[in-house]
């Protein structure tokens, strides 16, 4: 069952890391990273593209690196890890495409990227997927590219926001397209920038790569709430999500994004804040339909990984 998802593009033209040549290989080299250093798969330089291989952990990795005959560079690496007690396993799916035929400084000549995690089922939820920890891979890539969903820069933390960036934050919060959830706190100057910035951090760190937080200070939280209507104001750290389409004039769509209150935050243990934001940004996240020509090359790449299954006697199915 599907656990989690991010999808998001890689700002090529700000990014200083990689460049349309190279991107796609450095993608699926952060993956090849993740597995060596957090998984412990010192062997996975033995993996080669279109061989699904099984490590010396049991883990079995197959990953593709090719173009379709339109011209559209992908990458796809799927990680099967060791079976547990009752047979199930846990599943990184990562797939990464980048249309060379397009052009321009803007979102379409972008790479794209889908990181899926299909978990086991939940014993105490028949059902339901178990829970799915922020995966480390998406913190790598996030923390190795410039990553942008839709307008919003996904990045690991709460960014600030000043008062002559609000109109653009209200621009984008109207839109539809992007993915994730839009997490934003004031602040009135009572308690100290450093330490509400990093209780803001904690009790969101598990929305990493499915949403995007920002904190306005007291100038930008005044200027945002004279822009909106009384349904979407903010209150000094009183962290509210905002769904995609916000109607920032409509009273009643207010009641889609849902406000946390001091209250609240003080009386609830950290732990439970952090569970709660996450499994929020899971349930959104995770039913957003891929971007078309992401959803173009995973029925590509599927079909090739089937094939791959069908000639091997040993390989695990892809999901």
């Amino acid at each position: 069952m599907l656990g989690y998802r991010s999808t998001f593009a890689i700002d090529i033209d700000h990014c200083d890391t990689t460049d349309r040549d190279h991107v796609v290989a450095n993608v699926l080299g952060e993956a090849m990273t993740w597995l060596r250093r957090t998984k412990g798969d010192q062997d996975i330089e033995t993996v080669e593209p279109g061989v699904q291989t099984t490590l010396e952990s049991g883990r079995e990795v197959v990953y593709l690196h090719d173009r379709t005959e339109s011209g559209t560079e992908y990458g796809r690496l799927v990680a099967f890890d060791p079976p547990q007690g009752d047979g199930q396993r846990w599943v990184t799916n990562l797939l990464v495409g980048l249309d060379h035929n397009a052009s321009g400084r803007d979102r379409k000549s972008w790479p794209e990227v889908t990181i899926e995690i299909i978990a086991p089922d939940d014993p105490a939820d028949p059902g339901r997927p178990r829970w799915t920890s922020r995966p480390r891979l998406v913190q790598a890539i996030l923390g190795s590219f410039t990553c942008d969903d839709h307008g919003f820069l996904m990045a690991d933390g709460p960014r600030p926001i000043e008062e002559d960036q609000v109109e653009e934050l209200l621009e984008q919060l109207a839109e539809t397209d992007h993915h994730g959830l839009v997490i934003l706190c004031g602040e009135d100057g009572t308690v100290p920038r450093s330490i509400w910035q990093d209780r803001l951090a904690l009790i969101t760190r598990e929305t990493l790569g499915q949403a995007s937080v920002f904190l306005l200070d007291r100038a930008a939280m005044e200027v945002f709430n004279t822009q909106v209507s009384p349904g979407h104001q903010l209150a000094a750290y009183s962290p509210r999500t905002f769904r995609p389409g916000a109607l920032l004039d409509d009273v009643s769509d207010g009641y889609r994004h849902r406000a946390l209150s001091m209250e609240t935050l003080l009386n609830s243990r950290i732990d439970q804040l952090t569970r709660s934001f996450g499994r929020a940004s899971r349930e959104h996240a995770n039913r957003i339909a891929l971007d078309r020509s992401l959803r173009r090359l995973d029925v590509i790449t599927g079909m090739r990984l089937d094939a791959l299954y069908r000639a091997s006697s040993t390989g695990a199915p892809v999901p």
